[in-house]
């Protein structure tokens, strides 16, 4: 009996610990982080406007069409000119300057003169159009002008 009587004690004490082991529970915490960057990508349909043959008064050219492509929230498009000095601005021929300044317009209504600040705004990815006026007066000199600028696209 007392051989039963272990045989049961250990029986016992073996079922009663053995859904102890295996129903132990541990749990962990993993935080992931990261930074998602910013991009912006900036392109327009043409490296290079032409206007047909100047005339006296203005003379209109474009569209170009700006293609941004960004995940940032709020941006802007400025343009700006590589001419320094009194030549900011405006189309040369050699050191010569056409005395108007050189324009954009993003809707061919309010044309202005370069720098052009703020030139496309928006949000998330788009396009904008950009047109190009250039006013020719009596006394410019004859000769082949042209103007270098970039677009640069900013976060607001």
């Amino acid at each position: 009996m007392k051989k039963y009587l272990l045989i049961l004690v250990i029986a016992l004490v073996v079922i009663l610990a053995v859904p102890m082991m295996v129903s132990a529970q541990g749990s962990t915490s993993v935080i992931v982080s990261g930074t998602l960057i910013m991009s912006f990508e900036l392109t327009a349909d043409s490296g290079t406007v032409s206007f047909p043959a100047f005339v006296t008064g203005e003379n209109d050219a474009g569209p170009t069409l700006l293609t941004i492509t960004t995940n940032d929230p709020s941006w802007a498009v400025n343009a700006a000119d590589d001419n320094l000095g009194a030549g900011t601005g405006h189309m040369k021929s050699g050191s010569t300057a056409l005395q108007d300044t050189f324009q954009l317009s993003p809707n061919m209504d309010n044309y202005s003169g370069l720098p052009y600040p703020d030139i496309a705004t928006g949000s998330g990815s788009g396009t904008q159009d950009v047109y190009y006026s250039q006013n020719i007066e009596s006394t410019d000199l004859a000769g082949s002008y042209n103007i270098t600028f970039d677009f640069n696209g900013v976060p607001n």
